[in-house]
């Protein structure tokens, strides 16, 4: 497995990320930190209901802190996406 930030590092930007890995959403999120802090993306993540009954990540509940962590708060909702914006 390889992370987004050593992966793609040198990217001048990125104004979008959309994510729908069946749980690993969270774990996808961590790895593109620096990229995260760097270039403030919109981020697009499927948070649907079965989130909150994975048995082998993070639930619905820890990725919405984790992107509070760092700086993010909802923007939108719909058909099991949630859309996040950098507030700072």
């Amino acid at each position: 497995m390889v992370r987004f930030d050593d992966e793609f590092s040198g990217l001048m930007s990125v104004d979008v990320v959309k994510l729908d890995l069946e749980g690993g959403e969270h774990n996808a999120l961590r790895g593109m930190e620096k990229t995260l802090a760097a270039h403030r993306p919109v981020v697009v993540c499927e948070t649907a209901d079965w989130l909150p009954q994975q048995k082998d990540g993070p639930g619905r509940v820890a990725l919405f802190n984790y992107m509070a962590s760092l700086g993010y708060e909802v923007a939108a909702g719909f058909a099991g996406d949630t859309v996040w914006r950098y507030v700072g």
